[in-house]
């Protein structure tokens, strides 16, 4: 009883560390980055070891596959965060604009920038698991993102809730940030977006639509 118990401690002692190495990874080389140049392709370098891990790659040297990862994607992954980012900049001044206006129309029009932002929003959750999982072009992450997003309504609400709590949990321990801030998000987004990867692979194989953009043959290693 006591070997298992100093082995469930030792062994979430180990996922605590390597949480926080990660997480300080993240910051590192996104201020390398400069931030601008740096948050996109550190994000999909921790989102990317997350998925190593998921997968059951527990032994990978965190720091030279993080640096890896950051180079070889560099370019991939400050296009798509600067897509995320343009896109997130004008709903939010769409949405202002019009909440400003009075009107009929301008209700309308604000109704339909709501509903643009939700399914910006769940399709922001999934891009970067989707990028770390699938060898895909560039247009197609943010598709197959939604698509994913969409088809697993249960799992995507589950992201949401965690993501919240996640929030919840760093505004009211705000000591946690630099230590765990980024990697439980990446974690939390990451595990689930697997699932909801998963269920669509699955329902592609069972009605043989092998010619889908989203397949195991398109999966990163």
């Amino acid at each position: 009883m006591l070997t298992n118990v100093m082995s469930g401690f030792y062994r979430l002692s180990e996922w605590v560390m390597r949480m926080a190495i990660l997480n300080l990874l993240w910051l590192l080389f996104t201020l390398i980055g400069g931030v601008i140049f740096g948050f996109g392709p550190s994000t999909a370098a921790m989102f990317a070891i997350v998925r190593k891990w998921i997968l059951g790659h527990d032994d990978i040297p965190v720091f030279k596959t993080f640096w890896h990862l950051f180079k070889e994607e560099f370019v991939r992954a400050n296009i798509l965060s600067s897509i995320l980012i343009v896109v997130g900049y004008i709903l939010f001044l769409d949405l202002r604009f019009f909440l400003m206006q009075d009107g009929f129309i301008f209700r309308i029009l604000s109704f339909v920038i709501i509903l643009l932002s939700f399914i910006y929003v769940i399709t922001a959750m999934y891009v970067f698991p989707v990028f770390v999982h699938y060898n895909l072009k560039l247009a197609q992450y943010l598709g197959n993102a939604c698509l994913i997003a969409i088809a697993t309504p249960f799992v995507t609400i589950l992201m949401i809730m965690s993501l919240v709590s996640v929030y919840l949990l760093l505004v009211y321990v705000p000591g946690l940030i630099p230590f765990f801030g980024g990697s439980c998000i990446s974690f939390c987004l990451m595990w689930l977006a697997y699932l909801s990867i998963r269920k669509v692979e699955a329902a592609n194989e069972t009605i043989n639509e092998g010619g889908d953009a989203i397949d195991k043959g398109n999966c990163k290693n």
